[in-house]
């Protein structure tokens, strides 16, 4: 598979289409759950969006993730998804690090995220990228359905 990387915002088309999917995967997964995030989980803000592409299959867009600034030290990494014919190839642990490391350049000395409980892959990559769990922040303080972790850039 020959892939391809766009950087990019918020406000493009394929980044508010995977992002619809991503949503529509979490709902299968865990149903209803998903609404009481829908005040946080959405593309409000200015975001930095990495997309990929498969040059393979008429250039569709096949994975994503994105960041936006938390606090003057750091970023909240957002939206990782990859589609699921894609996952297991290194895709989501590239989107990371290309995220981290723009982050890096822009000054940022640290990135969080959140997950689901109940998403073991996500966990397991996360803890593979030398991220560490820290105490809910935000919206996920004291919330039993998040796992947040941070990580020094």
């Amino acid at each position: 598979m020959n892939i391809s990387y766009l950087f990019t915002d918020e406000k493009n088309e394929y980044f508010i289409n995977l992002d619809k999917e991503l949503w529509e995967e979490y709902f299968e997964n865990v149903g209803d759950i998903v609404d009481k995030y829908q005040e946080v989980n959405n593309l409000e803000g200015k975001h930095f969006v990495v997309l990929i592409f498969n040059e393979s299959d008429n250039n569709s867009p096949i994975a994503c993730g994105s960041f936006k600034e938390y606090s003057k030290d750091t970023v909240e990494i957002k939206r990782v998804f990859v589609k699921k014919p894609y996952r297991k190839q290194g895709l989501a642990t590239s989107i990371m690090e290309k995220l981290e490391n723009e982050a890096k350049n822009r000054g940022y000395g640290f990135s969080i995220l959140v997950t689901g409980a109940h998403n073991s892959s996500s966990q397991v990559l996360y803890k593979k990228l030398d991220y560490e769990i820290i105490e809910g922040f935000g919206f996920f303080k004291r919330d039993s359905e998040a796992i947040c972790y941070k990580k020094r850039l």
